[in-house]
C-alpha cells in the first residue's frame, strides 16, 4: 500500500507542477483565449484568481482534497505566480493525504469483497 500511496502522490505532484509552470509561462491571455472552449469563462477565472490570492498555499492544500478542483488549482496559482515552494509543499501534502485516503478506502473495500 505504501508504494501505491507514494506513486499516487508523486504522480499528482508532477502533474500539478506541470500545470503550475504551464500556467505561469503561458499566463492569463492563453487561458482567456482557450478557456471558453472548456467552460472557463472570464468570470470563473476572476473568481478563481481572487480565491487563490486570498488563501494562497492553504487554499492549494484544501483544493487538493476536492474532486475536479484539485486538478485545476494550478492554473490560478501559476497565473498569480504564487511562491512555487509553498505551492509545491501544499500540493505534496494535500496529494499525500488524498492518495492515502483513497488507498485506505480501496483496501477496506477489497477486504470486504473477499
Amino acid at each position: 500500500m505504501l508504494g501505491v500511496i507514494l506513486a499516487g502522490t508523486l504522480g499528482s505532484w508532477v502533474g500539478a507542477t506541470f500545470m503550475y509552470w504551464a500556467s505561469r509561462w503561458a499566463g492569463r491571455p492563453l487561458v482567456l483565449r482557450l478557456g471558453p472552449y472548456v467552460g472557463l469563462s472570464l468570470a470563473k477565472l476572476q473568481l478563481a484568481e481572487a480565491w487563490s490570492a486570498r488563501f494562497e498555499s492553504a487554499g492549494v492544500f484544501f483544493s487538493r482534497l476536492l474532486p475536479v478542483i484539485r486538478h485545476l488549482i494550478g492554473i490560478p496559482a501559476g497565473i498569480l505566480r504564487l511562491d512555487f515552494r509553498w505551492y509545491a509543499l501544499a500540493t505534496l501534502v494535500g496529494a499525500l493525504l488524498w492518495t492515502s485516503v483513497l488507498a485506505w478506502l480501496e483496501r477496506r473495500w477489497a477486504v470486504t469483497q473477499s
